[in-house]
């Protein structure tokens, strides 16, 4: 029996299907996925997942087995159209035109075939969205298997002569490609545009590459802002200051606020059955743990782990304490504000309010970043904090309780509260030369 020629196209059409097919459903599978298969599945999830983790040599091989079946197909479908579509338009041997008219039904020829091709056996298998991604992987798993063990030695053929090529252009083939964190950040934008990631799984991976840049000086609380026991005080004092504050942890000072003995850790102070102060400081302080103001978050966060100890005493470079980084600190630069119960029904009050169109209420803890913002003006000034600015204004810190105003070309400021020598909240009043400038 005579099998026509271009069954042979058709059956390399369907095998190049299966095997584009078997290549989607592998990729698309995941660890967590073949995991859940049963126990009788096991073997064939294990070779799903070696494929998996060596994703471009697989479908490179795949591509070399359906490249040679693309080839197969064409020539085979345009041995079997050419003489049709010559004997189609009159072409014999005796015509002068028969050369021209044969490479020109042959270029027809394995036009078709490749639109064919290309329809039915790349686009449509592309375009196929498995529920089950690992049943389909494991059902075309066999098929796959074959043609790569049966191309094997063409595979082998080609690496040898591209493996030289490919050093010559400065690429080691043996060498994997490293993904770098700008790709898997692009990755996670496109996967947050199609709805595969939402909004707060693509701000935590974001948060997750930006603290290994993060110091801890960046994450610390400052000095100004902690809450210090003083080796001095009695213990009803202590008492006092640790139930009324809500901190966790409590630099102990002897004399200096550099000179830092302890920390306190109000949970353990709890646990306590007396306030007496051997117990205290048996019981719920542990020696300060120091470290730089320029350590990397992410060092910090597995040293803190290691040692457990999670509160560490940041000092700058005259050895002078610039603040305490704590592990809770350290997790919200990932994960974000932690909160607890009685902080969210109490509202912090804004750092920056508007009484009317030109007067502004402002902390001394406002960023200058937030306050340029929010006046619509440039400030220029080396200052963090407004508190900074103000006293650079006034040339001197103003002693505590007194009210004094300062002015420059842009504003005039009332400063209404001092404590620690630090200003608390003012008055601002913006001039009208500098709204005509923002303007």
């Amino acid at each position: 029996m005579n099998i026509p020629i271009y069954t042979i196209s058709i059956a390399a059409m369907i095998i190049i299907a299966i095997l584009k097919l078997g290549e989607n459903a592998i990729l698309s599978c995941t660890e967590s996925g073949l995991s859940e298969l049963p126990e009788i599945k096991k073997l064939s999830a294990e070779r799903i997942t070696k494929y998996l983790r060596s994703s471009e040599s697989f479908s490179s091989s795949l591509h070399a087995v359906t490249g040679f079946l693309y080839l197969l197909s064409g020539a085979f479908c345009a041995l079997d159209l050419v003489p049709r579509l010559l004997t189609a338009f009159k072409v014999t041997n005796e015509s002068e035109a028969y050369i021209a008219a044969f490479f020109g039904c042959a270029a027809l020829a394995v036009l078709a075939s490749s639109f064919l091709i290309s329809m039915l056996c790349c686009y449509i298998p592309s375009s196929v969205v498995f529920r089950s991604p690992e049943k389909f992987a494991c059902a075309l798993l066999g098929f796959v298997r074959f043609f790569l063990i049966l191309f094997l030695p063409l595979n082998k053929l080609i690496e040898f002569f591209a493996h030289p090529i490919l050093k010559l252009c400065g690429t080691d083939p043996l060498e994997s490609k490293k993904v770098t964190e700008e790709e898997i950040k692009m990755m996670v934008d496109a996967g947050s545009e199609t709805g595969m990631i939402d909004s707060e799984e693509q701000e935590l991976i974001k948060n997750v590459f930006e603290f290994d840049d993060l110091t801890a000086n960046d994450i610390a609380t400052h000095r100004t802002g902690i809450t210090i026991l003083w080796t001095h005080e009695t213990d009803e004092e202590w008492d006092s200051t640790i139930t009324k504050s809500r901190h966790t942890y409590f630099p102990i000072c002897e004399g200096s606020i550099d000179k830092v003995v302890g920390v306190l850790n109000s949970k353990d102070y709890f646990r306590l059955k007396t306030i007496e102060r051997n117990a205290v400081m048996e019981g719920a302080v542990k020696a300060p743990y120091f470290v730089p103001e320029s350590a990397k978050a992410n060092l910090l966060f597995k040293n803190m782990k290691q040692r457990r100890n999670y509160a560490a005493i940041v000092i700058d470079e005259y050895g002078g304490m610039s603040g305490i980084v704590t592990v809770t600190d350290l997790l919200e630069c990932i994960v974000g504000d932690i909160y607890e119960d009685e902080e969210e029904e109490t509202p912090k009050a804004p750092e920056i309010e508007p009484l009317d169109s030109k007067m502004w209420k402002i902390y001394g803890s406002a960023p200058i970043e937030d306050v340029e913002d929010a006046l619509g003006i440039s400030i220029k000034t080396d200052c963090d904090t407004f508190s900074g600015y103000v006293i650079k204004m006034l040339g001197e810190i103003p002693d505590d309780g007194t009210v004094t105003t300062a002015e420059n070309e842009l504003m005039t400021v009332k400063i209404t509260s001092i404590k620690d020598h630090r200003i608390e909240k003012t008055m601002v009043l913006l001039k009208e030369p500098c709204e005509e400038e923002a303007v």
